[in-house]
């Protein structure tokens, strides 16, 4: 009897640990589940970490990491399913085709997965909308519908799955998102007092740099009467009219300081206020207005970061808030705005031919109809007249006498209307200003220097003249620039057809006029002092000024020299920065700390430099916390010749290992990219901040030097390390957006000396040996550099 009992125990023990679930590992995942959740929610609520992308990756990794863990759960599909809901809110702020595949795809595993489970409807709905409104696929968005019908003809997806369908249809505009269902709507609006819809009159001021133009109608109207919800409606008209108002003083805010303004996360913040707004109230007075704001805003950003994914971006927001509220007032101006930007940016005539189609079916007797049918002869003419391809656009060339003018350059052959000049903005700080003249095509044009006259009131200026181009409706007459190089930028027309902008500075010493195309701009860079723009050419030089760059052109067969290289140039001072420090550690893995590991390395290579014969600095020789944007502005205040950033990485995965160099550019690989991600984390802008100033890095005239450099360092320190009998894995030369190389007036270059999470290396890493080797090979791509500059100099 007691060895029945004794067995029978057994066999309960044994089922109990064998066939039911562990209830600790249970309570585990389901504390995991909520933790994600919540962090989920509380993101969706804060503009500023949402504009982020790391605690999105953050997020999507916490659903993923319980789903690797707990995969007999009961509620994986639940986590799976909001794992994609994470991606897809990164997708819809960062607008990457990457980032909406993989939501879609997340979506279609949950679906695929677990068919049976109540949100698989859900899923293949959301899979549908990224599929047909995000990623253009209309085929593959409506397989996933037809799913929807078929397999859940009665679930709650039906329904709106059936009116998405229908949306797919005949949306216009061509890949052009569409938002599938109006979800409330709002009557007429007038322009709001404070925001005229056309720029005029008196003078705007700006603080080191700006922009001098704005499409018509760039207000967002604000409501003259309180929000009011809708009958029945769940919303908070009070919210959203807060959150509302507080995204206009926002959006006023940025437009108004142009440091800000040529970041990216402002303008993310501003349009997350005016979604948060419009979340608040659907169907209140405001959701229109607020869904209009976010277009504007995205816009504008686009206005800035050249970005074509911008533009399209912006494109789909005006897309869905004409569909999401086609009774609204701005509805029409939504599609006419659409139009525009699909013609003038994206070159895309016929998207923007169906987008004017449709809104003149809808709304013949809208204040925006004849703007609309304007536009679309212009379009029609362009496509039916026939005229010869431009020429390309030449450099000025500027004379020797101080109030002399280049030659123009030469006229396109088209015939037709004149170009618009649309816009100019600057960027100007008390050394370096550069300005930039955006037209809507090719034009002949020509620069003028006058030299300043005191007895006058004169201050030096420059002349830049179109001959057939007229300045846009909304172009404003002039602007006043306080505590920078630039001090006044003016537009004229002295006659028919002619229009001139002025440009008055403080000082001039050197100058630099150039056309760059795609879109087609003229781009002035003036420097107070030679160091400033040392490749600029001096108001009483009587040399050719600098040939035309075309942004759009391949490298050419047979390059000049680099500019360095030209001048006879070459390294005397070299700046070594040691990444992190204080409060910031960098990496950690190993026992290796980034910010005490490369303190020490840059005491390493400085010595060895200073052996050589350099001068050698630091932006810091203790432990202490340097912000990444005084690293550079220092070695700038100190004329050092080049820029030495020494950094340790790290990885996930434990078995990536390798030394690589850096030069600021964009970053061309997924790994060069999450390197700049984690290497600009302690920066308060995001990795898409750095990404979208392209003009900056196109004219930019250290790239190629800084490419050298980074080819030198590299070359040399993996020489040395293989001679001295250690493995070394080459990861190669690549580029970044790095923010600490940004605004360095010297090449520059950031070297990972190695991944502390690989335990191999980081040992390595540990050894007094084979530091000393990494950073002989260091100093010797440095002095290899050096020579490299005194041979072409003699």
């Amino acid at each position: 009897m007691h060895r029945f009992f004794a067995l029978l125990l057994l066999s309960l023990t044994f089922v109990c640990c064998i066939g039911l679930p562990a209830p600790a590992k249970a309570a585990d995942a389901a504390s995991a589940y909520a933790t994600a959740k919540k962090e989920l929610e509380s993101l969706k609520r804060d503009a500023g970490r949402g504009a982020l992308r790391e605690p999105w990756e953050r997020v999507v990794s916490r659903f993923d990491g319980m789903v690797r863990e707990h995969p007999r759960w009961p509620n994986v599909p639940a986590a799976m399913f909001h794992g994609a809901l994470a991606k897809k809110e990164l997708a819809s702020r960062s607008f990457r085709t990457a980032d909406f595949e993989d939501a879609a795809r997340r979506f279609e595993r949950v679906a695929a997965k677990y068919g049976w489970h109540v949100l698989a409807d859900d899923a293949l709905l959301h899979a549908a909308d990224i599929r047909g409104n995000r990623l253009g696929d209309v085929a593959a968005s409506r397989k996933l519908l037809d799913s929807i019908l078929t397999r859940y003809p009665s679930g709650d997806m039906a329904e709106p799955a059936r009116e998405l369908l229908a949306a797919l249809s005949g949306a216009p505009g061509g890949d052009a998102p569409k938002a599938p269902v109006a979800v409330g709507r709002s009557g007429r609006l007038e322009q709001d007092d404070d925001v005229p819809a056309s720029a005029t009159g008196d003078s705007a001021r700006s603080a080191g740099g700006g922009v001098a133009v704005a499409s018509a109608s760039d207000g967002v109207p604000a409501p003259k009467t309180p929000a009011k919800a809708k009958k029945g409606a769940r919303s908070d008209p009070a919210k959203a009219a807060k959150l509302y108002a507080e995204a206009r003083k926002e959006l006023e805010a940025v437009r108004g300081d142009a440091r800000r303004a040529a970041l990216r996360e402002p303008w993310l913040r501003v349009m997350a206020l005016y979604d948060g707004a419009r979340d608040a109230a659907p169907e209140g007075d405001l959701a229109p207005n607020a869904a209009y704001g976010m277009a504007v805003a995205q816009e504008e950003l686009a206005a800035r970061s050249w970005r074509k994914d911008d533009f399209l971006a912006a494109v789909a927001r005006y897309n869905d808030a004409a569909a999401a509220y086609p009774d609204d007032s701005l509805a029409d101006d939504c599609l006419l705005r659409a139009a525009r930007l699909r013609a003038t940016r994206l070159d895309d005539a016929e998207g923007a031919h169906q987008l004017l189609e449709a809104q003149l079916r809808r709304y013949p007797k809208g204040d925006m109809a004849g703007e609309a049918r304007a536009l679309l002869a212009d379009l029609t003419a362009a496509r039916t007249t026939v005229s010869a391809q431009p020429g390309k656009a030449a450099a000025p060339a500027v004379s020797a006498s101080p109030a002399s003018s280049s030659p123009a350059s030469p006229a396109p052959a088209r015939g037709g209307k004149p170009a618009v000049l649309r816009q100019v903005s600057w960027r100007a700080d008390n050394d370096r200003a550069t300005i930039t003249i955006e037209l809507s095509r090719e034009t002949e044009w020509r620069s003028q220097y006058a030299a300043p006259d005191n007895g006058a009131g004169r201050p030096p200026r420059l002349y830049i003249d179109f001959s057939d181009a007229l300045p846009d409706d909304a172009v404003k007459p002039g602007a006043k620039v306080s505590g920078a190089l630039l001090t006044r930028v003016r537009s004229d027309q002295p006659s028919s057809g002619h229009t001139r902008v002025i440009l008055d500075f403080k000082a001039l010493r050197r100058y630099k006029v150039q056309a760059v195309r795609n879109p087609y701009r003229v781009v002035i860079e003036v420097g107070a002092t030679d160091a400033a723009l040392p490749d600029g050419q001096r108001p009483d030089d009587s040399r050719v000024s600098v040939p035309v760059r075309e942004a759009d052109k391949a490298t050419p067969s047979a390059p000049p020299k680099d500019l360095v290289e030209q001048l006879g140039l070459t390294v005397h001072t070299v700046l070594i920065d040691a990444g992190h420090g204080g409060k910031d550690p960098g990496a950690m893995g190993n026992g290796i700390v980034e910010r005490n590991l490369t303190l020490k390395m840059a005491r390493m290579v400085g010595d060895r430099l200073r052996r050589m014969g350099f001068s050698v600095i630091y932006t810091r020789d203790r432990d202490v916390f340097v912000p990444l944007d005084k690293r550079t502005a220092y070695a700038n205040d100190k004329k050092a010749d080049l820029f030495l950033s020494l950094h340790v990485n790290a990885n996930n995965d434990p078995r990536i290992c390798g030394f690589e160099t850096y030069y600021l550019d964009l970053a061309r690989t997924d790994s060069a990219t999450r390197v700049a991600a984690r290497e600009n984390a302690v920066s308060e802008k995001s990795l898409s901040d750095l990404q979208f100033i392209l003009t900056d890095l196109m004219l930019n005239a250290k790239t190629q030097e800084s490419r050298d450099v980074a080819n030198f360092v590299q070359d040399s320190a993996l020489g040395r390390l293989r001679r001295g009998g250690f493995p070394a894995h080459d990861n190669g030369v690549r580029s970044a957006p790095f923010y600490v190389l940004m605004g360095a007036r010297m090449p520059s270059v950031l070297v990972e000396l190695g991944y502390c999470t690989n335990p191999d290396e980081a040992r390595r890493l540990n050894s007094e040996q084979y530091l000393s080797t990494l950073a002989d090979g260091i100093a010797e791509g440095v002095a290899t550099y050096k020579r490299k500059l005194a041979r072409f100099s003699q």
